[in-house]
């Protein structure tokens, strides 16, 4: 348990700009995909940008259960 107090105040709004950093970021990597110009090399690029883009989701997913944690938590 975290104990209420600007301690936990600070980690709840640093979480939540990484939440939403992490979010904006997954659209825009999506965005800046580059064409190659060689069928597999383009296959790969957008295999990294997908796979670079689920894990920026997967943080923010995770960033959002500690932040219900702490939310919950509160007396």
């Amino acid at each position: 348990m975290t104990t209420p107090g600007p301690r936990r105040d600070g980690l709840v709004r640093t979480l939540t700009a990484v939440r939403e950093a992490a979010r904006a970021q997954a659209e825009d990597v999506l965005g800046h995909v580059p064409d190659t110009g060689d069928r597999t090399t383009g296959r790969a690029v957008d295999d990294f940008v997908e796979q670079a883009a689920d894990a920026l989701r997967a943080l923010d997913e995770s960033v959002a259960e500690t932040l219900r944690a702490l939310v919950l938590e509160r007396p």
